[in-house]
């Protein structure tokens, strides 16, 4: 092949690769109070002799952003159902309160007295779970960082004693999402004693560092039969 017919080969590929190579992306919060976002929650639990299955709204608002960049959230649950082997209930609705600092970790969260059909607690901490902790720098595509993560305080419950678990986060890719650019983050425990059984799969909104879906699953590969969760929330039209 000539010379010249090689170049409009060439510039192709170096449009293609200046196309994906993007600038670091800084992951914080960029919000303001009244400013709100709807989810649908999905959870799926058990195995093949017994299935757990929940399904709710969350309609979270920013009531306010703090001094310290922490920011409170007010939240709302509703139209939850409940299916436990085949039978199907409606969970109870509940107004919340929690908080995020600044680097991306629920720090507690206020659930109220709940009823017998509630499952803001549960809601809430798996949302914690799968919520990115922010790393200290903007990250490029490949970079992963380390952060502790430990269960937000309830208001009125017990402090929990557990040590924090170090989770190892990862963007992998941008993508778009529901209109939104989003960095994809993957989240897995990090250390000694990580067997891999629980993931999770964030996608942030880089103009808010809201989350715009969120993937959480437990399971272990060496068991063929044994009992699996399944949970993802991910934000619908207000």
């Amino acid at each position: 092949m000539k010379a010249r017919a090689l170049l409009p080969l060439l510039l192709v590929s170096a449009i293609s690769f200046a196309a994906n190579v993007s600038d670091p992306v800084a992951l914080r919060f960029k919000v303001a109070e009244g400013q709100s976002t709807t989810y649908r929650f999905d959870l799926q639990m058990g195995n093949a002799a017994f299935a757990v299955k929940v399904s709710a709204t969350l309609t979270e608002r920013i009531a306010k952003v703090n001094a310290d960049q922490s920011v409170d959230f007010v939240g709302e649950l509703r139209k939850g159902k409940m299916e436990l082997g085949g039978d199907v209930t409606d969970a109870s609705d509940a107004d919340t309160k929690f908080t995020y600092n600044g680097k991306g970790s629920m720090t507690k969260m206020d659930i109220g007295t709940p009823g017998e059909d509630d499952i803001s607690g549960m809601v809430l901490n798996l949302r914690a779970a799968a919520s990115v902790v922010f790393p200290d720098k903007p990250v490029n595509v490949g970079e992963s960082w380390t952060a502790a993560f430990k269960s937000p305080e309830v208001k009125g419950a017990e402090p929990e004693s557990s040590e924090a678990t170090n989770l190892k986060y990862t963007f992998v890719a941008q993508e778009k999402v529901a209109g939104a650019d989003t960095a994809k983050i993957t989240i897995v425990e990090d250390g000694p004693s990580a067997d891999g059984t629980i993931t999770a799969t964030t996608w942030v909104d880089v103009a808010t560092g809201l989350p715009i879906r969120m993937e959480l699953k437990m399971a272990d590969p060496e068991i063929k039969d044994e009992t699996r969760l399944r949970v993802t929330m991910e934000s619908v039209a207000n």
